[in-house]
């Protein structure tokens, strides 16, 4: 999982989260009219402390798998308390690309951003369906809607490295003292209340070293 970028130092790598480890949702709280009808669900962004790291989510867990509730967009964030100058992340989410897709976002100590986009795409002609971007990078053949995206996120001194589905994407994103404070991965129901159309994260997590 960690590859590469720890090198001889995995064995002193820290976990700083992993969502296989504890059962996180958002609750929610009746809202009712002033005569007492029309009761609805209102669900709430919340926050967890997990030891190593803050987790915010707006998202629902079910069946072992986070999502957004039906009509409803998400994310899942998770904060270090104690950035470091190596990070390996690895994940697993299904994506419905078209319309809205779904992305990550990571966030350095320093407020510098890098996002991953996957997104829909169609040619035709070339058997080419769905798409990545990143940093002014793009990759195309990712899928056709609904998809199974499974990766490693390294981060070493000077470079961010992006592999996709076992290595078929790769992107390496060159960027100086990047130490990760925050990723959040943003999902949504394009709309939709068939479970097929909505975007699921199935696992996340996230070690560090010196």
């Amino acid at each position: 999982m960690l590859g590469a970028l720890l090198g001889s130092s995995v064995a002193m790598a820290d976990v700083v989260f992993d969502l296989g480890a504890q059962q996180l949702y958002y609750p929610a709280t009746k809202l009712t009219d002033s005569n007492g009808y029309d009761t609805i669900d209102q669900y709430q962004e919340a926050t967890y402390d997990t030891g190593a790291a803050i987790v915010s989510t707006g998202l629902t867990s079910v069946n072992g798998y986070y999502r957004p509730m039906k009509n409803r967009s998400g994310y899942f964030g998770v904060s270090i308390k104690e950035p470091k100058a190596n990070t390996a992340i690895s994940f697993s989410m299904y994506c419905y690309l078209n319309d809205d897709g779904c992305s990550i976002e990571l966030l350095d100590k320093n407020a510098q951003a890098v996002n991953i986009s996957f997104h829909y795409y169609s040619d035709y002609s070339n058997n080419l369906y769905g798409k990545i971007s990143t940093a002014g990078q793009f990759a195309y053949g990712i899928g056709n809607n609904d998809t199974s995206i499974n990766g490693t996120i390294e981060i070493d001194p000077t470079n961010i490295h992006i592999s996709i589905n076992g290595g078929t994407f790769a992107f390496d994103v060159p960027k100086t003292g990047f130490e990760l404070k925050k990723v959040n991965f943003s999902l949504y129901t394009e709309g939709s209340t068939y479970i097929d159309y909505t975007d699921k994260l199935n696992a996340l997590s996230i070690s560090t070293s010196d």
